[in-house]
């Protein structure tokens, strides 16, 4: 049985993309900080009703889960994405699981920390 785990991380919406001029959006900062937080897990971006995977992360989810990987172009950077519907989340989670990757859900402001069958739950973090 997988360990879920809520942890308060700040607030941020929109699309992982940095404004002209103004630097980074609040999705853009909120997956730079979780991903520092988080560097051995595979981020999932939950976005109202679709769920993203960015950078490295989409290229293992499309592997794994057998997702199309497609390409944002932002300025002179490409962002290889993997993207599901939100409502069929829970297949690709278990699948990633299965394969016995640790995933990090980022939902509103929330961090949902999954790990594989087997492992240890994550230490030192206060549950919400």
């Amino acid at each position: 049985m997988e360990t879920i785990k809520i942890l308060r991380q700040g607030t941020g919406a929109g699309q992982c993309t940095e404004q002209p001029g103004k630097g980074p959006t609040p999705a853009a900062k909120m997956f730079s900080a979780a991903k520092a937080r988080y560097r051995d897990r595979i981020l999932f971006f939950r976005y109202d009703d679709f769920c993203e995977v960015f950078f490295d992360d989409a290229k293992v989810c499309s592997e794994v889960c057998g997702l199309a990987l497609i390409t944002r172009v932002k300025g002179d950077e490409k962002i290889p994405v993997a993207s599901m519907p939100y409502c069929v989340i829970s297949g690709y989670l278990k699948k990633m699981l299965q394969a016995g990757h640790k995933l990090a859900v980022i939902e509103q402001g929330f961090v949902r920390v999954l790990n594989p069958p087997g492992r240890p739950e994550l230490k030192g973090d206060s549950e919400r």
